[in-house]
């Protein structure tokens, strides 16, 4: 999804990548390639493009927000709600046209479904449409990069499985490109304030 946002950003929003920016995109995206081993997917052809094509919708959404930035104003919650509202309804149809046995209201279930649409989507929509809109589209997205790295470690904790020595990798080539781009922002950021000081 992150190298979608970058193709797009290029011609959409006139967002280029520059000097250090370069290597840590080459970097962080070896190490997902390392993760996830597209060369020995399992998954069906039907499955592989559905996966590609949500990649795409979701960089596209990333640019458009960017785009709506530039031409108006509007708040982060209502932006969020709205996202959130129209994103249930294909959820809420899918529900009600595939059959399955009922819902069981357990505590736990109800524990699960708050924490899931509270905090889960609905926390994480207003962070990330907050650090879209500080940061450029491209530089925003690498940051969901970490997004592998978080579910080996909660697997490892939680479950007990152990990542295996290519998805260790994996993990440190990305937390290493992660890091470029960090630091590169951190320089970038003390240049300005200086150049505004003078």
């Amino acid at each position: 999804m992150p190298f979608w946002v970058l193709v797009l950003a290029w011609p959409l929003l006139s967002e280029y990548l520059a000097g250090a920016q370069w290597l840590a995109v080459i970097i962080a995206f070896s190490g997902l390639m390392v993760i996830l081993e597209p060369w020995n997917l399992q998954s069906s052809m039907l499955g592989n493009i559905l996966a590609v094509l949500s990649g795409i919708a979701w960089a596209g959404s990333a640019i458009m927000t960017k785009i709506m930035w530039k031409k108006f104003t509007f708040d982060l919650i209502s932006l969020t709600a709205w996202q959130m509202l129209f994103g249930s309804i294909p959820l809420i149809l899918i529900a009600i046209i595939v059959p399955s046995p009922p819902v069981q209201w357990t505590p736990p279930f109800i524990a699960g479904i708050a924490f899931s649409s509270i905090v889960s989507q609905a926390l994480a929509l207003i962070l990330w449409f907050f650090i879209l809109k500080a940061m450029s589209a491209g530089m925003a997205s690498m940051g969901t990069l970490a997004t592998p790295i978080i579910g080996m470690i909660a697997a490892a904790i939680q479950l007990g499985e152990r990542p295996t020595f290519v998805e260790a990798m994996g993990m440190i080539l990305i937390i290493a490109g992660l890091t470029i781009l960090t630091f590169q922002g951190v320089i970038q950021h003390r240049e300005l304030r200086r150049l505004i000081n003078k």
